[in-house]
């Protein structure tokens, strides 16, 4: 299950979604700005739940033909990057969740696996894969083991050939969310669990973003069944000390931390499944930023922020909004995405957006420079 599955969980029960079926709701307004990528990818059944952006080329990355990994790039033309599916140890539906490059150019894709039995039992299970080039064979990371705690990978990162997995799932057993952090430092080394310990407030990983001094920063957040209500914090570990709480609390409309940005600067910018975007400069408390919430009320699936100084945000109701700290959000593109779903990752570069979606396609934008 990727990520934004979960997010759309925790916000329908909330009533805060108004597109839970996946589709945009305004996907008849104007689209006429976006412009589709490249065609549409080779392929059937295809989702994009990732999508990054390297010395020209875009890479993104999903399920092909329903239950088959994969990552395409595009420079001319869209091709399965490494001429094949990912590797599928495991023999089961899969699904690219994230992409990480490095300064090497080396590609990081994180896999989630879906396998039989019991929700209690190991329902879904991360794997981390490289790439050395387009023409390269995929390669599995960590001795080929799985995270160690047999959740999924929601989102990675990548330093100085560590890469960084953020990790979730639900045990029904025991009613209870679980999230980690774990490095990894090549194919033959294990998984090293960072800060010590499981994030503190019980909740998945569901973004993790490093820092220029190499903090590691985790989006967490879940669903308190007992209390009815969603839950979300920012926690980052310096020098892989103890997981320490950003912001002086958790998320101001308590939900679920979707997405992360950092700045060269170090503030911190965390999107919310109940349609805020928060900033934190220098661990101070957190504070709204953009005016106020996005104008669709959309769970935001996606943050980036961009040479340009401006936040761009997704939301599952098929829209992309911009702003900065004076001004307030505005629409990107005249409307939502094209094929009628939404932008489940985005990034810019060069003076353009790039949104991947649930349908399948990569549509791009000019921004403001």
């Amino acid at each position: 299950m990727n990520k934004l599955l979960h997010t759309l969980f925790f916000s329908a029960i909330v009533g805060l979604i108004s597109g839970c079926n996946g589709s945009s709701s305004n996907s008849s307004t104007n689209t006429n700005n976006w412009n589709l990528v490249g065609g549409s990818i080779p392929g059937s059944n295809i989702i994009l739940n990732s999508i990054a952006y390297s010395s020209g080329q875009i890479y993104t990355g999903g399920s092909l033909d329903v239950n088959n990994p994969a990552v395409f790039n595009f420079i001319n033309s869209w091709q399965i990057t490494g001429g094949n599916y990912l590797p599928n140890p495991y023999g089961v539906t899969e699904q690219v969740n994230s992409i990480a490059i490095d300064t090497n150019k080396m590609l990081y894709v994180a896999v989630n696996a879906t396998t039989p039995g019991s929700f209690g039992d190991r329902p879904t299970v991360g794997y981390l894969a490289s790439n050395a080039g387009n023409n390269g064979s995929w390669l599995i990371l960590a001795n080929e083991s799985s995270v160690p705690d047999n959740g999924g990978i929601n989102s990675i990162a990548v330093s100085n050939g560590t890469a960084y997995a953020g990790t979730g799932g639900y045990d029904l057993n025991n009613n209870s969310y679980y999230g980690h952090v774990y490095s990894c430092a090549g194919a033959q080394n294990p998984w090293q669990e960072v800060g010590g310990e499981s994030v503190p407030n019980g909740g998945e990983v569901y973004s993790v973003i490093l820092s220029n001094t190499g903090s590691v920063y985790a989006g967490t957040g879940g669903y308190d069944l007992t209390n009815n209500s969603s839950f979300g914090s920012v926690y980052v570990s310096i020098n892989n000390g103890n997981w320490q709480q950003v912001g002086g609390g958790a998320t101001p409309d308590s939900g679920v931390v979707t997405s992360l940005a950092i700045s060269a600067t170090n503030q911190i910018y965390a999107a919310t499944s109940n349609s805020n975007v928060y900033l934190s400069t220098g661990n101070n408390s957190w504070s709204v930023f953009g005016g106020g919430s996005l104008p669709d009320n959309g769970s935001i699936t996606s943050i980036n922020l961009s040479t340009n100084g401006l936040i761009y945000a997704a939301t599952n109701n098929g829209n992309i909004y911009a702003a900065s700290i004076n001004q307030p959000w505005q629409l990107v593109g005249g409307g939502g995405m094209p094929d009628g779903w939404y932008a489940n990752s985005i990034t810019t570069a060069s003076g353009i957006i790039y949104a991947a979606t649930q349908g399948g396609n990569v549509y791009s934008t000019s921004i403001i420079q």
